[in-house]
């Protein structure tokens, strides 16, 4: 029990209820998958992501901290607009949620990209998800010619979102815990969309549902904890290193 609270020490009441309701929500969701029940299914899919911004927005003001809520927030909105729009029936606005989360990718790469800096090691961070990036080129185009530009803007966007949270795993001047949280979610973020990207564009795969929602749900779960966390500390660092110099 008291490593449970430790370990969300970063978070308030309000923030704890919001991120425990969102997994049992998120759990809920998957048992509606699992019976393939599109109601429940319809109603629980955008909670998850509702919750999880209002993790964000009970969040005491801090200095600096709202500069970095609007991004990840905004990331989450567009997260939840390309959420609704693949619930579309036989995928009609799969392209449509596509660039939703296109954009979700750009203002998470944003958000990572301003936390963490830019150091000389970050270049060689590049090479795994550019190993991403070609391995998914390779198997995707050649079967789906017609969103063959959609296919390489979006394998862009994740990638380079895959990179920056590299970026922040390796940052040492960020907890340890915390910071392999973000590249975690980023990872299980990647595992989702490209199983997804297979299912649409390769070969059906029956239980996709099953490997695609879970890992989503984790990557967003992870995301908001972690980068929360992350960011207080920073926010706490920068105070006191003002109220010294005053």
């Amino acid at each position: 029990m008291t490593k449970q609270t430790s370990f969300l020490s970063s978070l308030n009441r309000q923030q704890k209820w919001m991120l425990f309701l969102a997994i049992f929500v998120a759990l809920i969701e998957l048992g509606f998958e699992f019976s393939q029940l599109r109601p429940g299914i319809y109603f629980t899919k955008p909670l998850v992501l509702v919750l999880l911004i209002q993790v964000w927005l009970f969040q005491p003001p801090e200095k600096g901290f709202f500069f970095y809520l609007r991004i990840f927030v905004t990331a989450l909105l567009f997260s939840l607009v390309g959420d609704s729009l693949l619930l579309a029936p036989e995928g009609s606005l799969f392209v449509y949620g596509l660039c939703f989360f296109l954009f979700a990718q750009i203002f998470y790469t944003l958000g990572f990209w301003l936390l963490s800096g830019h150091h000389r090691r970050d270049l060689i961070l590049l090479f795994p998800p550019l190993i991403f990036l070609a391995l998914m080129m390779f198997l995707l185009l050649p079967t789906s010619e017609k969103f063959r530009i959609p296919i390489i803007v979006y394998g862009l966007a994740i990638s380079a979102m895959l990179w920056r949270s590299l970026c922040i795993g390796f940052n040492p001047n960020f907890s340890s815990s915390k910071r392999l949280l973000v590249s975690l979610g980023a990872f299980l973020f990647v595992f989702s969309d490209s199983i997804i990207a297979w299912n649409v564009f390769v070969e059906r795969l029956e239980y996709a549902r099953f490997l695609i929602m879970p890992t989503y749900f984790g990557a967003q779960i992870l995301f908001t904890y972690a980068l929360i966390a992350i960011i207080s500390r920073k926010m706490h660092d920068s105070s006191s290193v003002l109220d010294m110099e005053s």
